[in-house]
């Protein structure tokens, strides 16, 4: 047996097969003939999973999209720390892994670990409050920086509209795309600004986008007459002269509505009320995409202390999915010993509490919790997703306590039985 344990085949092709793990590195486990782990089995693919050997011991990963690994009966999600007696299923071949003399240890044994900071009897959680300010310099930045970023965006939006005559799933991104960059560059400027009041940034988003929204109105029908020589030739318009009166905008518009201007998805033109309505879609699309692109870019955490933003660290720690109820009674209690008391067991879990953390990035002082359920879900077509949904949001704790969660982490990083979480094919990492 080598330092790092041992993989027999017991049960497919080649049953009673073995390989000593005897070198430190990543190796293939696959049907690969070149293949550290070969095997050949129909149902393996070239390189179906990967072992990974080293100080902290052997870890197995999935690759397959197809049919991924499975341990003890579990789908592996992400990376799986190898226990004595684990069973891999690599297609229709299962794998026993034997650990090495001396190293072998019980999945379920706990960690022991020191409880959280304590804190006074019936001191609950408590959800950050902020002050919701917004400072006319943040409103002025933001509808600054909003307007200048989207005029050059209204110009090309409008041209791209113009080349591509087509209603199609292109245009519909396209569409929001230009209002999204667009409330991205109020949510810059309103950042900066120290905007910290939801309702005034989704104000100054919409603004902002109805202003580059009339803009590429305005650049889109001018041009869009000047390539139609029998309408332009009628009533020669520009670009300065539609945009000072909205009136005649309108009226050409409406005269575009009578004759219709784009194919939906390359079958039929689109004019009258029909095209009224489509309009009115697109108008819908940007307005809300500058709105939710504007709240978005600023972060959730504000010091008022030392006005400055937090910054926030998602998947820090990874739990066992325990019941909501039980949850919340332990944080009414000021209780954050469940997250010491109930580690992940291992990677190959389809539900947990994922534990996020922001902090202040100046004082540092003013930190917040945020718990949520993550639930792993296989589509039709194999195709894996992460679901979250809020269990407490946002809940001021101290220093200390911050401290004590991101020292579970370190601990569970280095046991290697509850790595934290990043949905991304379910993989739980630090």
């Amino acid at each position: 047996m080598g330092p790092f344990g041992r993989l027999k085949i017991v049960s497919g092709v080649r049953a009673g097969a073995e390989w000593d793990l005897s070198e430190e590195g990543s190796f293939p486990i696959g049907s690969n003939p070149k293949a550290r782990f070969h095997l050949e089995d129909p149902k393996v693919e070239p390189v179906h999973a990967g072992l990974h050997c080293g100080p902290e011991g052997a870890f197995v990963d999935n690759r397959s999209k197809v049919s991924p690994v499975k341990v003890n009966g579990d789908i592996l999600m992400g990376r799986h720390k190898l226990q004595a007696g684990d069973l891999l299923l690599v297609g229709s071949v299962t794998l026993e892994y034997e650990a090495p003399s001396g190293r072998s240890a019980s999945r379920s044994a706990k960690r022991q670990v020191p409880g959280p900071p304590p804190r006074q009897e019936g001191n609950s959680f408590q959800p950050v409050s902020y002050s919701g300010r917004a400072p006319l310099e943040g409103v002025l930045a933001g509808l600054g920086a909003g307007i200048a970023g989207g005029l050059p965006l209204a110009f090309a939006y409008a041209y791209l509209d113009l080349f591509n005559p087509c209603i199609n799933v292109i245009t519909i991104l396209f569409t929001a795309v230009f209002g999204a960059l667009t409330g991205l560059a109020a949510g810059i400027g309103m950042r900066w600004g120290k905007v910290r009041c939801r309702r005034t940034q989704g104000i100054i988003g919409g603004v902002v986008g109805a202003v580059a929204l009339h803009l590429s109105w305005v650049v889109w029908v001018s041009a869009f007459l000047e390539s139609q020589h029998r309408l332009y030739s009628q009533h020669p318009v520009t670009i300065s002269s539609l945009y000072v009166h909205p009136g005649d905008l309108l009226y050409e518009m409406g005269r575009i509505c009578d004759f219709g201007a784009w194919s939906l998805f390359g079958s039929v033109t689109p004019s009258g009320i029909v095209l009224g309505l489509i309009w009115l879609v697109e108008a819908a699309i940007i307005l809300a995409a500058a709105w939710f692109a504007a709240r978005s870019f600023t972060p959730a955490l504000f010091c008022e202390g030392c006005a400055t933003w937090g910054v926030t660290r998602k998947a820090v720690l990874a739990v066992e999915a325990l019941d909501p109820a039980s949850v919340k009674a332990r944080l009414e209690d000021g209780d954050l010993s469940f997250l010491a008391e109930h580690p992940v067991p291992g990677s190959r879990v389809a539900s947990l509490i994922q534990v996020d953390l922001a902090s202040c990035t100046g004082c540092g002082d003013t930190r917040t919790l945020t718990l949520s359920t993550a639930t792993m879900t296989v589509g039709e077509a194999k195709q894996e997703k992460v679901d979250l949904k809020a269990l407490a949001e946002d809940l001021l704790i101290t220093r200390q306590e911050a401290e004590w969660i991101e020292s579970l982490s370190t601990q569970a990083g280095e046991s290697g039985s509850g790595p934290t979480p990043k949905p991304t094919r379910f993989s739980w990492k630090k």
